[in-house]
């Protein structure tokens, strides 16, 4: 559902996945936040506040793509961290 072409879809199904603070829940997040082909910037500052909040370690096949995070954020030591208030 992360994938689904409906973005009140998307953002919904990351909610829920958000929700649970499981582990298991930072890939596919993850994917969902730098796949190349997401257009929704409220899906993706959704997911980089979230990133930044609870300090997610980024998997290192996604650090060389920070330029597909909403422009207040970056990623240091693997972590995505808000380099200035919206």
């Amino acid at each position: 559902l992360l994938n689904d072409f409906d973005e009140g879809v998307r953002c919904a199904a990351a909610d829920l996945l958000i929700a649970t603070e499981a582990d298991t829940a930072a890939l596919p997040l993850c994917e969902a936040l730098f796949r190349e082909e997401e257009d929704s910037g409220r899906l993706k500052t959704r997911l980089a506040n979230i990133f930044a909040q609870r300090g997610c370690v980024v998997s290192s096949g996604y650090t060389d793509h920070a330029d597909r995070l909403p422009s207040e954020f970056t990623i240091q030591d693997n972590r995505i961290v808000m380099t200035r208030e919206r």
